[in-house]
């Protein structure tokens, strides 16, 4: 499933069930996230691309990027999927970091 920006537990729970693979966009967090829990608010918002709910599960998770809105930059996705700090302001959803 790609995006899966705002997926639940819950919804993870039945992804892994269903043997789905959910992908990630997970520079959101880097150049929309302070943008995102303003929108959302902080609890969705701190939880967009929930990267480590979905590890913990067992999913086999993936992230994806979706040039030329964001440069085409593997190294960047993961350092932010393992900081979780946005351009601008500070991190998002700390619980939901990566070991890389």
């Amino acid at each position: 499933m790609i995006y899966c920006q705002t997926v639940h537990d819950d919804q993870l729970d039945r992804m892994f069930a269903l043997d789905m693979i959910p992908s990630m966009f997970i520079d959101h967090v880097y150049y929309w996230g302070d943008t995102h829990v303003k929108n959302l608010g902080a609890e969705r918002g701190k939880r967009i691309s929930p990267a480590k709910s979905a590890f913990n599960r067992d999913l086999k998770v993936n992230f994806h990027q979706d040039s030329p809105i964001v440069p085409p930059n593997m190294l960047q996705t993961h350092w932010t999927a393992a900081n979780r700090k946005p351009r601008i302001e500070q991190t998002i959803g700390a619980d939901q970091r990566i070991d890389i």
